[in-house]
């Protein structure tokens, strides 16, 4: 069971990877963030886990969010001073 799996991850990795053009290491990032994720609100390992899985990434990274390398869970990208540190505004019509 542990080896269909391992290779059921590594496909997911491999798809999220190719499909959104991001390096294996984020797509593995953004993978454990799901399987952390649904381990925490009890998702089951079904034959649906990584199709509900890629659902998941995909509505994080629609409302903007992103993961730190130091963590594995999404932080969510705020474009408002954030703890006394200003966000930088970029102006692209200069």
């Amino acid at each position: 069971m542990a080896d269909t799996v391992d290779r059921a991850r590594d496909a997911a990795i491999r798809s999220l990877a190719r499909d959104l053009r991001m390096e294996r290491d984020d797509a593995e990032r953004w993978c454990a963030a799901w399987e952390q994720f649904a381990k925490r609100y009890g998702g089951a390992r079904s034959p649906y886990f990584w199709d509900a899985g890629r659902g998941w990434i995909d509505a994080q990274r629609a409302m903007g969010l992103v993961l730190s390398p130091a963590k594995r869970l999404p932080a969510r990208v705020r474009s408002s001073t954030a703890q006394g540190s200003a966000a930088r505004h970029v102006d692209r019509a200069s």
